[in-house]
């Protein structure tokens, strides 16, 4: 009878401690804070740049993505972003880490910018009743969510919407100082020079760009205090 009542202890222990598992779980995976959105970053068509690291950290610490195909590709024009994809459900972030090279600047740059994690929640929260959030692409049907916008403008400023079904709204403007590159920023198959790095990343740069440059095109510029096309 002991060992038997020493056996249903033992069991009781163990469904307790899975018990907590459980709860630590689904409290970490927060899936009532959970949503669908996408993220991308954008840069003037005059003022190229090459992004070397782009993504969000999430308010449980984990990374979230950031596309930067057209900004890489060389086919970036102001307020356009990527096309909006998302794969799951994810906490909102909190912090945007950016690093990237401006080839009109010649100028790198490298910031973790703190989020407003308080306004986004609440945009978040309030967006289904709002009737803001739009389709995002999702793998086997589209989803509702909304949509983050990261501008890099000239001179190292940067700024990010929030945007959604007939919606917008910035959420910071913020200046990052340029900064002198690392060994590792100038590596691309091999250890390059600054000078080279540069000629090999915008290598594709288009000729009609290139002669806007050096015609000084949108040289006095100030993108940071400019709209998105997202409501045109």
């Amino acid at each position: 009878m002991k060992k038997l009542n020493l056996l249903n202890k033992v069991y009781l222990i163990i469904l307790v401690l899975l018990i907590l598992a459980t709860a630590i779980k689904l409290w970490r995976y927060g899936g009532g804070s959970r949503y669908y959105y996408s993220a991308s970053v954008t840069a003037p068509t005059t003022y190229p740049i090459h992004v070397l690291e782009a993504g969000f950290i999430l308010s449980d610490g984990s990374d979230g993505n950031v596309k930067t195909e057209g900004v890489n590709d060389k086919a970036q024009r102001w307020g356009w972003g990527d096309f909006p994809e998302t794969r799951e459900r994810e906490q909102l972030p909190v912090k945007l880490v950016l690093n990237y090279v401006s080839y009109r600047e010649q100028r790198f740059y490298k910031d973790t910018i703190d989020l407003p994690a308080q306004l986004i929640d609440s945009i978040f929260k309030r967006s289904e009743k709002a009737g803001i959030r739009q389709s995002i692409y999702k793998t086997g049907n589209d989803v509702m969510g909304l949509n983050f916008l990261i501008g890099v403008a000239n001179k190292g400023n940067v700024l990010i919407w929030l945007q959604g079904e007939k919606y917008e709204r910035v959420l910071l403007k913020h200046k990052i100082t340029a900064r002198e590159p690392l060994a590792a920023d100038l590596y691309y198959g091999k250890l390059l020079t600054k000078r080279e790095y540069m000629k090999e990343v915008f290598s594709d740069l288009g000729d009609e760009v290139l002669k806007q440059i050096t015609a000084g095109a949108d040289k006095d510029a100030n993108y940071i205090d400019s709209a998105s096309n997202h409501l045109r």
